[in-house]
């Protein structure tokens, strides 16, 4: 790291920045490791533009060429067919499959949602120590329910328009979303929507593949005219077919059969031969043809698709699965390893677990759509794997010695009065846990208060040794000389009043002073020159002021001015100072105890600045 500093830093100093010199806000990704693919983000934006406006206009251009060559079974219900008898209607069964997409996903989706909510309220920290089961348990409950209501739907309505339709509707879905990215960059200048592009491309060359298949059909004219002749034939040929003509021909084969000669077959068989008749030179190509039919309308789709190009699905899986795999499977990871662990610091995680079930929609409805080939083999194995990784989530400890969790420890003391106070600070009810192994809290009554989404348990720790005390007592102690410090008002108007302190610590290189009501300005004695463009205090005043010196022991001098008109001429808060030197065993014997008897899967860090805080408290008037 240090070494690839010192090349930018010297780059940088050669070439030099003046301020006429052009610059162009970029985007980049990383692409399994290996390589950035950079783009500036106005070629995103003509690119996103060019594919909002071309996209649909090329789809449209395409249904229209079908309709002109009688090949638009897409939105087509019936064809009339025109014969002596009147406009006879063959149903073409084309509007199948048209909402089956949009239905199913309703289903898949709300499976890794609903899971995310269940492990939300059961168990909510196990993505902190195993994300990847619960990146396996979202993954196998969408496709499982996807396969299941697709494989369902087949069974039911089977179509063979399913992928038109469904890579229809991505592509209309991601369209949308490359609308808002394409706002958000042009308007905000936020490009992190730049996987839209990607995303967007591939399904509208699924989507235009699947309708450049449909050149593939015959003529719907052609069709219906020789379903309708097909029809009429099976309707003329049907009267031979009625009951009792079986019995005659069963009644001339007995009679046949009564008579025996030379010719007659050895094994009597009721009329049905022994051996397999080849069939004629005549009918083998009409054979053929049917078998083909039989073959392709195998899933009792269409009788017109049969002449569906077989291979076509393979290169739509190409085209859209990989590249976004490869994308959004990495901002996948992104995602997860930023906020798998920030339960620990007062973050909800469910924002964890939605993202995981977001990113596992995003990356695998692609497949939706030809979900319903897949044999029954796989779905049951993911069924299997989200058996298992939900019941593992749901009872598993979230914590281990390998992903351990952050209880963030302070000690604090009244300099005065010589109250002594530990706290550890952390997630219930595993602070609590940590807190029983600790000596010093045994038999105390441990007090919890809640912080946003953690608590903090506190009770009365060893006495510090910091500033030089060979005293070990648990409470009430002489502190005063660990900190001193001096305020009186200088100046007071009828809108303002001004103070000075005066403060030093023993053995420390950190104080801090913090008031009841905020402050206007400050001013450090002997600071270094103020940079004008960053104000020490901001437009709605501090209530804190953090001091920090490179030499021991050092004496500050602040001044500061509050509005006395709002919150009155008295002045009150607390001088601290701070202690953090662990390096030495039993010179904060409190965080030596902590660090030691809690159990392995908690790490002990500081809650603060200080690990340990020395305070007094002030009330100045005039």
């Amino acid at each position: 790291m240090l070494s690839a500093a010192v090349a930018t830093t010297q780059h940088l100093t050669k070439t030099g920045i003046s301020p006429d010199s052009e610059t162009h806000r970029a985007i980049w990704f990383d692409v399994l490791g290996r390589a950035f693919a950079l783009m500036q983000t106005h070629t995103f934006f003509a690119l996103s533009v060019a594919l909002l406006v071309a996209g649909p206009i090329i789809l449209i251009l395409t249904l229209a060429v079908l309709l002109r060559f009688d090949k638009l079974y897409l939105f087509s219900s019936t064809h009339r067919v025109h014969t002596v008898d009147g406009d006879n209607p063959v149903s073409l069964y084309g509007w199948r499959g048209c909402f089956r997409f949009p239905l199913i996903m309703i289903f898949a989706a709300a499976a890794p949602i609903a899971l995310a909510y269940l492990l939300f309220k059961e168990n909510e920290e196990i993505v902190h120590s195993s994300p990847w089961p619960v990146w396996a348990m979202m993954i196998s409950a969408f496709l499982f329910v996807a396969w299941f209501f697709a494989r369902f739907a087949d069974y039911v309505r089977p179509s063979a328009l399913t992928r038109a339709y469904g890579f229809g509707w991505i592509f209309f879905g991601w369209w949308m979303i490359l609308v808002v990215a394409l706002l958000y960059e042009e308007q905000f200048q936020i490009s992190g929507g730049y996987f839209a592009l990607l995303f967007s491309a591939s399904a509208f060359l699924t989507t235009w593949l699947s309708y450049l298949e449909l050149f593939s059909l015959p003529k719907k004219n052609k069709y219906a005219t020789e379903k309708a002749q097909g029809s009429e034939e099976s309707d003329t040929s049907r009267p031979a077919s009625r009951p009792g003509s079986s019995r005659q021909v069963e009644d001339t084969n007995d009679d046949d059969e009564d008579d025996a000669t030379e010719q007659s077959s050895l094994l009597r068989s009721g009329g049905r031969s022994a051996y397999k008749t080849l069939p004629r030179e005549d009918e083998e190509s009409t054979t053929k043809s049917v078998i083909k039919k039989k073959i392709l309308a195998k899933h009792d789709e269409q009788e017109w698709s049969a002449t569906l190009w077989d291979w076509m699905w393979l290169l739509q899986f190409i085209v859209i699965v990989p590249i976004n795999v490869i994308v959004l499977g990495q901002l996948g990871f992104y995602l997860v390893e930023a906020l798998h662990q920030t339960g620990q610091d007062g973050s909800s995680v469910f924002l964890a677990y939605l993202g995981i079930a977001v990113i596992t929609i995003f990356i695998f409805s692609p497949m939706v759509p030809m979900l319903h080939r897949f044999s029954w083999h796989i779905p049951i194995f993911l069924l299997l794997v989200l058996g298992g990784t939900l019941a593992y989530n749901l009872v598993a400890f979230p914590f281990s010695e390998q992903n351990r969790v952050k209880l963030y420890f302070q000690q604090q003391i009244d300099l005065e009065h010589g109250n002594n106070t530990v706290s550890l600070l952390g997630l219930p009810p595993f602070v609590q846990s940590a807190i029983e192994n600790v000596p010093s809290a045994a038999g105390q009554d441990v007090e919890c208060t809640p912080v946003e989404n953690r608590e903090r348990c506190s009770w009365i720790g060893p006495t510090p040794q910091v500033a030089g005390s060979s005293a070990y007592v648990y409470s009430r102690a002489p502190y005063r000389g660990w900190l001193n410090y001096n305020a009186s008002i200088t100046n007071q108007a009828k809108s303002t009043s001004t103070a000075q302190f005066r403060i030093s610590g023993k053995n420390t290189r950190a104080c801090k002073l913090s008031f009841d009501v905020p402050i206007t300005s400050l001013h450090v004695h002997g600071q270094s020159s103020e940079d004008k463009r960053l104000p020490p205090v901001p437009e709605q005043g501090s209530k804190e002021i953090r001091l920090w010196s490179r030499t021991w022991n050092r004496t500050w001098t602040v001044d500061v001015t509050w509005d006395s008109k709002q919150h009155g001429s008295n002045l009150a808060g607390k001088a601290v100072c701070l202690w953090s030197d662990v390096n030495q065993q039993g010179v904060i014997p409190a965080f030596d105890e902590v660090a030691h008897y809690v159990p392995v899967w908690a790490a002990i860090t500081k809650a603060s600045d200080g690990l340990l805080e020395g305070y007094k408290s002030f009330n100045i008037t005039r």
